[in-house]
């Protein structure tokens, strides 16, 4: 253990990511929309690790952006843009010759003593793609709600920055690398300092079983008991950044008696789980040979001073993680916690659910 300081940044990276479905997202409300400048985060927050005599010991950094610069013909494991942005914040801090995590000199292998790491965050609706979604046949833009050309998501692809995945790669990992070093290199004296209790709270969710209160409109709060884990038929349409197969495309609400034959054949969906959008998949009442989908899942937050991290087990949307955030932030506040307090969602944490989306935008697409 070395005693060292924390510090805390934040600042905007405007063109490394777009929204990969803007029209859904236009189903939030106007009124919350109108709050944000962007569909999209552009903002990066970035913790400093230095030690009490001063070495610099690493830096954490979220920033909501898909790993997905390169595509899915690619056979290789590759850490994508986020790892990319590792590898250079490393190499300039350990030296050029340190392979990732570690050094050779002569015969040994030693620590690299600074570590990097680019994390996930509400990267639900989030691609690095920034080119947008086009038709690979005639390269004009694909149907805005359907991401599909001639009702074949096959030929919606998202367009990358660069010149093959490789290439665009570099360039979004680049970007998000040159903002985290601007942010690095500030005066610690001009950085906010976290200071305050490390404190952490988990928890397991029996979701099956969870029960929620509902502001309906009409009647007033109610409560209702959420159901077991399912697939729509949207979910295999894939997204621009990987288009599924066959005839699905994003946004559906009907089903089809073929698929709905296949889908049986694993398992008949139950009456609660058929609801509001027709189910492809009922992975959560499928445990052969064993579970499909997680019933009981893991949330946890964890508190450094006036900095919390919301660790969720899947990947939030934009407007999903606004929705969070702001709640998190007026709940620590009204019990006990500091007035400026700031949070991040860390995704992907613990286990994974898959997308988690707002109401509204559920009505009309899946991610």
């Amino acid at each position: 253990m070395i005693p060292a300081n924390i510090y805390y940044a934040k600042d905007t990276l405007i063109d490394a990511n777009i929204n990969r479905s803007p029209a859904s997202y236009l189903n939030n409300p106007a009124y919350e929309r109108a709050k944000y400048t962007y569909n999209a985060d552009k903002d990066m927050v970035q913790l400093k690790f230095v030690s009490t005599d001063g070495q610099p010991m690493g830096v954490i950094n979220w920033y909501a952006v898909h790993g997905t610069s390169m595509n899915n013909t690619n056979p290789y494991i590759s850490s994508d843009n986020k790892g990319y942005a590792g590898l250079l914040f490393e190499g300039v801090i350990n030296g050029p010759e340190v392979m990732p995590g570690k050094v050779r000199r002569f015969s040994l292998i030693y620590l690299g003593p600074f570590v990097a790491a680019f994390t996930s965050s509400n990267l639900g609706d989030v691609s690095p793609n920034t080119m947008g979604a086009k038709c690979i046949d005639t390269v004009l833009p694909c149907d805005f709600f359907r991401s599909s050309c001639n009702n074949r998501t096959q030929l919606c692809n998202a367009f990358r920055p660069g010149k093959d995945m490789v290439d665009s790669t570099r360039i979004i990992g680049d970007k998000q690398f040159q903002k985290a070093w601007s942010m690095y290199n500030v005066d610690d004296s001009e950085l906010e300092a976290l200071e305050g209790p490390v404190q952490f709270a988990h928890q397991f969710v029996d979701k099956p079983n969870y029960t929620v209160e509902v502001q309906d409109p009409v009647n007033g709060p109610t409560t209702d008991k959420l159901c077991k884990p399912a697939m729509g038929y949207s979910f295999a349409a894939g997204t621009t950044d990987g288009p599924g197969a066959f005839d699905f495309t994003q946004g559906a609400t009907s089903s089809n008696d073929f698929w709905d034959l296949v889908g049986s054949a694993l398992v008949e969906p139950s009456e609660e789980v058929k609801h509001l959008k027709p189910v492809l998949l009922s992975t959560g009442e499928i445990s052969w040979p064993y579970d499909w989908h997680p019933n009981i899942i893991e949330t946890q937050i964890l508190r450094i001073g006036q900095f919390m991290i919301a660790a969720v087990p899947g990947e939030f949307t934009t407007m999903a993680r606004r929705r969070l955030r702001d709640p998190l932030n007026s709940e620590a506040e009204n019990n006990g916690g500091p007035s400026n307090v700031k949070t991040v969602i860390a995704g992907l944490s613990n286990g994974y659910t898959h997308y988690i989306t707002t109401f509204e935008k559920y009505q009309y697409t899946s991610r």
